[in-house]
C-alpha cells in the first residue's frame, strides 16, 4: 500500500500518544523563532515500531515519499539547535545542566541529547519506506545516504560519551554501528538494483555511490566487494583511498596511514578514527626498535606530533606520565629512537577518543551541512 499521510506523525498515533502524554521534549516546543508557535501535532514524529500490525499498513498511517524526506530534513535540523530566545528544552529536560545553565550548549551536548530521539525516528522513516516498497525511489536513496552519514558522525563525535552506570542513557556504539550497517547495506542494494535497471551512472540517482562504497570498504575490506562494483565506481578516488587505507592497516604501514588520515575527508576520517591509537602504538614500537641502534636518541616532539596526528601537549603529557626520564631537559624531544629507550615498553591508552586532527576537518560546518553534504 502507498501512504497518504502528509504529517510527520499520523493523526491516529498523535491521538494515542496524547492520552499518555508520550512526547519527547523536542516534540513539544518549536526549536525556532519565539513568534512561531507550533504544538505537538505539528512537531511529533512517528515512532519506530518493531512489530508491524495490519493497522500499521493502512495508507492513512504511512507517510508519503515527500513527507518522509521532509521528516528527515526536520530531524537532522534538530542537531543544529542552540539555546536562544525560547527555551526549547524545558526545565531539566535538555543537555547537561552545567551547559544549559550558562545559556548555551555545545554541539557535542546537543548531538548526545538528540541521538536517542533521532536513532528511533530515523528507523521509523526507513520502516515506512520498506512497507511501501519505495526503496528504489530517489527519495529513498537520499534518505538512506543521510542516515549513513548521520551514524558515521555519531560514531566519532559521541565516542567519549558512552553509556555508563552514571550515564545509562549515554551513547551505545554497538547499536549505532548496527543501524549504520543496516542503512548502508540497504543503500548499496538500492544502488545495485538501480544500476541494473539502467538508472545509475554519473548525474543519476546513484551519483554518490562511490562515496558510500568507500565507506563500506573502510568498515571492512573484502575483495568480493570490489568484484561487484561498477567500473566507474571501482576507478573512483574514494574507493582507491579506502583500499589504500585498509592495506596500510593490514601491513602496519603507519607512516603512509597517517598521511592518508591527513588527506581524508571528515567522514572518511571519522571511520578511520578507531585505528588512530593502535597505529600510534605500532609507530612507537618501531621507533623504539633495534633498527635504530642500541642507544636511545632524541626524537623531536614536534616531528612526532606531526607524523602521528598527535597534539604536542598530549605527546609530552603521555611521556612525562609514562617515563619522565624519557623527556629531554628542554622538553622539546623524547629519548625514543633505539631499543634502550625508556619508553620502549610503555603502552598507550588504546581507548577510542576524538582526535583534534579529525575534528578540525569539520571546520565551521554544522552537523546538518555535513549530513546533507552542503558546503558553507
Amino acid at each position: 500500500p502507498l501512504g497518504v499521510c502528509e504529517s510527520m506523525c499520523p493523526a491516529e498515533e498523535v491521538e494515542e500518544r496524547l492520552r499518555w502524554d508520550d512526547f519527547h521534549p523536542l516534540e513539544r516546543r518549536h526549536p525556532g523563532p519565539a513568534h512561531v508557535r507550533l504544538g505537538v501535532k505539528d512537531l511529533a514524529v512517528k515512532k519506530f515500531r518493531r512489530n508491524i500490525e495490519a493497522g500499521d499498513r493502512a495508507p492513512r498511517r504511512l507517510r508519503t515519499r515527500q513527507c518522509l524526506a521532509r521528516t528527515v530534513e526536520h530531524l537532522v535540523a534538530l542537531l543544529d539547535l542552540r539555546r536562544g530566545e525560547e527555551d526549547v528544552f524545558g526545565e531539566g529536560t535538555g543537555p547537561s545542566a552545567a551547559s544549559s545553565s550558562s545559556g548555551a550548549i555545545s554541539e557535542a551536548d546537543q548531538l548526545e541529547w538528540t541521538h536517542e530521539f533521532l536513532w528511533d525516528r530515523l528507523r521509523g522513516v526507513r520502516t515506512d519506506l520498506t512497507i511501501q516498497r519505495l526503496l528504489a525511489s530517489p527519495e529513498s536513496i537520499r534518505i538512506h545516504e543521510h542516515c549513513v552519514r548521520y551514524h558515521i558522525v555519531a560514531s566519532y563525535e559521541l565516542v567519549e560519551r558512552k553509556a555508563t552506570v552514571a550515564n545509562p542513557h549515554g551513547f551505545d556504539p554497538a547499536l549505532n554501528r548496527e543501524q549504520l550497517m543496516k542503512s548502508l547495506q540497504t543503500l548499496l542494494s538500492i544502488y545495485a538494483h538501480s544500476y541494473a535497471a539502467g538508472e545509475g551512472g554519473d548525474g543519476g540517482i546513484c551519483s554518490n555511490e562511490a562515496e558510500f562504497r568507500a565507506y563500506d570498504l573502510l568498515l571492512g575490506l573484502d575483495a568480493f566487494k570490489l568484484t561487484r562494483m561498477p567500473g566507474r565506481v571501482l576507478r573512483s578516488k574514494e574507493v582507491a583511498f579506502a583500499v589504500e587505507a585498509q592495506e596500510c592497516l593490514r601491513t602496519g604501514n603507519w607512516s603512509r596511514w597517517f598521511k592518508l588520515l591527513r588527506r581524508a575527508t571528515y567522514l572518511q576520517a571519522c571511520l578511520l578514527s578507531g585505528h588512530v591509537a593502535g597505529m600510534r602504538q605500532r609507530a612507537l614500537r618501531i621507533l623504539c626498535s633495534k633498527v635504530f641502534g642500541p642507544s636511545a636518541r632524541p626524537f623531536a616532539i614536534g616531528d612526532l606530533s606531526g607524523a602521528l596526528c598527535w597534539p604536542e601537549r598530549d605527546v609530552r603529557r603521555w611521556a612525562e606520565t609514562a617515563e619522565p626520564e624519557a623527556v629531554t631537559e628542554d622538553k622539546a624531544a623524547l629519548l625514543l629512537a633505539g631499543h634502550s629507550s625508556p619508553l620502549r615498553e610503555c603502552p598507550l591508552d588504546t581507548e577510542e577518543k576524538r582526535c583534534e586532527a579529525i575534528s578540525a576537518k569539520k571546520e565551521k560546518q554544522t552537523f546538518s551541512q555535513v549530513i546533507f553534504a552542503r558546503t558553507t
